[in-house]
């Protein structure tokens, strides 16, 4: 927790910082996401994360609490801080999903070719075992900060609720995804 508070881009190793600089992204999105600064709910979520660490024993019933609400502090910090500044406030983007909306979404017609929100729950890109997906609220606008984050705080309760009763399943698609840090398309990202 001591260096949370150092937590920023621009306090990096000059080594770091100018392979950081040098990414074809960074000058137009490290200023909108407060170069990695740290937030309120960053220090929310870690303080949780002592706090599961502090648990006495016969205190196991509070973990999996301990362990949602550092997911939710999480999720807000990235939806919130990093996504939200980042692409969904983005004026020519924003106008794009409500076009998407206004005309593929709500045309019966069209509908496939912007299929559904969803969060899976494996490494497949699809999945049709609905214990294993989060689908979007249909009156969901993900543009919008808060409609988004009401599914945002679903499907994390859900991640979690799998997480605590599928362990072995999700730790087995997190270590497959763990994996794609060497994939060829991971080039372009990093």
């Amino acid at each position: 927790m001591a260096c949370l508070g150092k937590r920023d881009a621009n306090q990096l190793e000059e080594q770091v910082k100018e392979t950081l600089n040098d990414l074809p992204w960074a000058a137009k999105s490290l200023p909108k996401i407060n170069h990695f600064a740290s937030t309120s709910d960053i220090f929310e979520g870690f303080a949780h994360v002592l706090d599961i660490e502090a648990l006495e024993e016969g205190d196991e019933k509070e973990r999996p609490k301990l362990q949602l609400k550092h997911l939710l502090a999480i999720a807000d910090h990235e939806q919130r801080r990093i996504l939200q500044p980042l692409i969904y406030n983005d004026p020519a983007f924003r106008d794009w999903l409500i076009w998407e909306r206004e005309n593929i979404r709500e045309s019966k017609y069209w509908h496939w070719a912007a299929p559904a929100y969803q969060l899976v729950f494996t490494h497949l890109c699809s999945e049709s075992n609905p214990q294993l997906k989060s689908v979007a609220p249909n009156d969901m606008k993900v543009e919008d900060e808060e409609s988004r984050m009401d599914w945002i705080q679903d499907a994390a309760k859900m991640f979690h609720r799998l997480m605590n009763t599928k362990e072995a399943h999700m730790l087995n698609e997190l270590k497959i995804m763990a994996t794609w840090v060497d994939s060829p398309d991971a080039e372009s990202v990093y």
